[in-house]
């Protein structure tokens, strides 16, 4: 009996390794990923601007600069609640110290915060189940709606357009080379 629940024991443990193990390498996997991102989004030029409007590094757009902005105000805003302090919207300047506004893409720091936290987004929160680099990839350039929508057609990242495709595979083998 006692070797039975050692041997459970073990297994339990082996288990919780390996899937730590992979939450810290799919963690790496992604920062691993951003000078490469950097390279081909903007050569590394964060004054760039696309033609959509883009902005800076990683070539952050309004929408997704929008959706962190959201994000982070809502972390604040739970934050005040637990210390028990009163949340005010308008003038309050607390809520300026958690903001961004679209010049601030132009500060490569801010920028690639903002571009890691996107790529994170989509691994964890859009793709969740149908993750893989080359979906999270062609999501960040090619829009995170069109590729659920090739998921759901049964298609997958080779079906977005060419661009976004020929996007990831410049990504990934510039991240070949570094391995």
């Amino acid at each position: 009996m006692k070797t039975i629940w050692l041997f459970f024991l073990g297994a339990l443990l082996l288990i919780f390794m390996c899937v730590w193990m992979q939450g810290l390498s799919w963690g790496a996997e992604i920062d691993d990923l951003v000078p490469f991102v950097i390279q081909v989004e903007s050569s590394g030029n964060s004054n760039a601007i696309s033609k959509a409007g883009c902005i800076g590094l990683m070539q952050i757009s309004a929408i997704v600069l929008k959706e962190y902005n959201q994000e982070q105000l809502k972390k604040k805003e739970e934050d005040m609640y637990y210390v028990g302090v009163t949340f005010t919207y308008g003038n309050n300047h607390e809520w300026d110290l958690c903001t961004y506004e679209n010049y601030h893409l132009f500060v490569p720091e801010i920028n690639k915060q903002i571009g890691t936290w996107y790529l994170r987004r989509l691994k964890e929160h859009y793709l969740k189940d149908d993750y893989t680099i080359e979906r999270m990839l062609v999501s960040y350039n090619g829009g995170i709606t069109r590729m659920r929508r090739l998921l759901r057609e049964g298609k997958d990242w080779q079906d977005m357009p060419r661009e976004s495709v020929n996007y990831v595979k410049k990504v990934l083998k510039l991240y070949q080379r570094q391995k």
